[in-house]
This record gives C-alpha cells, sequence and structure tokens, in this order.
C-alpha cells in the first residue's frame, strides 16, 4: 500500500521543476513519471523470487539505500556533480521506484 509513497512525494514539486528549470516538454515530463512504476514492477518481481531464507529486513535496508541515491541524483545536481540530462533523471526515477519496492 505504501509501495510507491516515495514517487508520490516527488509529484507536486518534480513535474513543475522539470518543465520551467530543465525546460522538459509536458510529454516528457508524463513519460518521466511512468519509469518509476516500471522500476516498482521489475523489483517486486526480482524480490518474490528471493528465497524465504534471505533476510527481508537485509532486502528492505538495500531498498532504502537505492532508493535514497535516487533521490539524490534527482535532487541537489550541485552536489552530486553530475550532468543534467533526461538519462540521469530517468535512472535516478527507476532507481527511486525499484528502492521503493
Amino acid at each position: 500500500m505504501f509501495g510507491m509513497g516515495g514517487p508520490a512525494f516527488l509529484e507536486p514539486i518534480l513535474a513543475n521543476h522539470l518543465i520551467t528549470h530543465m525546460e522538459y516538454t509536458p510529454e516528457v515530463v508524463s513519460g518521466l513519471f511512468g519509469i518509476p512504476t516500471l522500476g516498482y514492477a521489475l523489483a517486486v518481481k526480482i524480490q518474490s523470487m528471493l528465497p524465504s531464507r534471505v533476510d527481508r529486513r537485509l532486502v528492505m535496508m538495500i531498498g532504502l539505500a537505492v532508493s535514497g541515491v535516487g533521490f539524490v541524483i534527482v535532487g541537489p545536481w550541485e552536489v552530486t556533480g553530475l550532468p543534467h540530462s533526461i538519462v540521469m533523471t530517468g535512472i535516478a526515477l527507476f532507481m527511486i521506484g525499484s528502492g521503493s519496492a
């Protein structure tokens, strides 16, 4: 139920930021918002294949770390030194979606 909380946290502010500051078109932004859902679906499939002897707390901590790195990549560009590109935005949103699973 709370799986997509990470990407939902970004929705009110990220779309406006991508359109005004990154100069993406609304069509591109709507496509980018589909990427976390794809990441979530793939991560859930991978997690369902994990054997029961894998500690679920470890899986949750890995997911939190992946999601956290995705938030850093999509957020403070000046701190990370990463280029402003649609590819980096897509990778970050994929990480947020897959980490939220």
